[in-house]
């Protein structure tokens, strides 16, 4: 019985870990190549105000066709006519240069796209934008950066692998976290630490890939730090006692 109950929590830890390895790898790619495409361009802003609404797909694959999106809402009682440029790492040494001049009416909210595919990736895999909103009488500069990971994954589109990816990292996990418990009954001292740590890598993991899928870059690099850390720091209780 207790050689039995020592396979589970070796198979717990194993599966937990699994699962906290994929979930870091997702959100923490993601994170770097956003961080990433803010030093590609060099990361000296000259707009007024953020472009809080520039948003890149977190991941593609060869059969997607996504696109870079910026939303912009006319609060002005006039129709505005606001200069988006769009610069896009491309496979060759310039990169691909795009403006759009879109009409929008009073009180209209627009979405600007910009396609986006594999062939524009640099370094192998990541795609990096910048994009800059020129002032109009009316609405001030704006700009962003953001940054797309490319995985050469067949039959799969890029959403599709973020989402397997999410819940496989999140079932592994939870399987760890329910086998711990089953291996350990009643949690006390090392057991009770165990999964107290199982628990906080859930909820900064999780955490991570939230902020990462909605372009929150900078809360995810400190979410990541905090997964490192807590990690270090936790080993020791991560490891099953006699």
């Amino acid at each position: 019985m207790k050689t039995n109950q020592k396979g589970i929590r070796f198979l717990s830890i194993v599966l937990f870990f699994m699962g906290t390895i994929l979930g870091m790898a997702l959100f923490g790619s993601i994170v770097l190549v956003n961080l990433e495409a803010k030093f590609f361009f060099g990361g000296i802003k000259i707009a007024e105000e953020d472009l809080k609404t520039l948003h890149c797909p977190p991941i593609i694959t060869p059969i997607d066709r996504s696109a870079v999106t910026a939303t912009i809402t006319n609060n002005t009682n006039r129709t505005i006519k606001p200069l988006y440029r769009m610069n896009m790492s491309n496979n060759t040494e310039i990169t691909r240069l795009v403006e759009t001049t879109p009409e929008i009416a009073p009180g209209e909210t627009m979405q600007v796209e910009w396609m986006v595919n594999p062939e524009d990736a640099i370094y192998g895999n990541l795609i990096l934008v910048k994009v800059m909103q020129y002032n109009t009488r009316m609405t001030p500069s704006r700009e962003a950066t953001c940054g797309t990971l490319v995985l050469k994954i067949p039959y799969l589109s890029g959403s599709q692998v973020l989402l397997t990816g999410i819940l496989s990292s999140l079932v592994l996990m939870r399987l760890g976290i329910i086998l711990w418990l089953k291996s350990n009954n009643p949690l006390i001292g090392r057991s009770l630490n165990v999964r107290n740590a199982m628990l906080s890598l859930v909820f900064v993991i999780g955490s991570g890939i939230i902020a990462s899928c909605f372009g929150i870059w900078l809360l995810g690099i400190i979410l990541l730090a905090i997964c490192l850390l807590l990690i270090v720091a936790s080993i020791n209780f991560l490891i099953p006692g006699e």
